[in-house]
């Protein structure tokens, strides 16, 4: 029932061409999308639990390397795998079957899975793909019910620089 996008710092660190660990911080912006918005309009409010922010680390493992030609230009790129730990904080909205409850913000712990490919354009620039997904237990109903795992996943494309 969200229109999401964040914004997603990273820094890394490889111990050798295999092995790496990576720390990161994610900021969230929340809107409704058109379902939560139709669905306002008669009178219904969905239970939402809307990701506000996360921090984690995550260890890389990169098993595979590899060349492509693009453009006759070379371009190297590597592609890894992810997992790790950390912390998420969401906002809880009860919804119209919750009356007389009040929403919240709650920390979670979230374990952490992904898998990217970072594309090295020059010896100092990369563009990377990632995907990650982060699973957490909330109660199922976003304030009440039997906790139930959540899984908040992220697509990102971004840019990054060797020093």
């Amino acid at each position: 029932y969200r229109k999401t996008y964040s914004i997603d710092p990273r820094l890394a660190y490889y111990f050798n061409e295999e092995w790496g660990i990576e720390v990161f911080y994610t900021m969230f912006s929340n809107k409704e999308n058109d379902t939560a918005k139709a669905l306002i309009s008669t009178n219904v409010h969905p239970d939402v639990i809307a990701v506000k922010n996360q921090v984690g680390a995550l260890l890389h493992w990169v098993p595979w390397y590899a060349k492509i030609n693009v453009f006759n230009t070379i371009l190297h790129f590597d592609w890894y795998f992810s997992g790790g730990i950390g912390s998420l904080n969401a906002d809880l909205i009860p919804g119209s079957g919750s009356s007389g409850i009040a929403g919240s913000t709650k920390s979670f712990t979230a374990y952490y899975l992904g898998t990217g490919m970072l594309f090295h354009v020059t010896e100092d620039f990369l563009v990377r793909l990632d995907f990650t997904n982060a699973w957490f237990k909330a109660p199922s109903r976003a304030v009440t019910g039997d906790e139930t795992f959540f899984n908040n996943a992220d697509f990102a494309i971004g840019a990054g620089f060797r020093l």
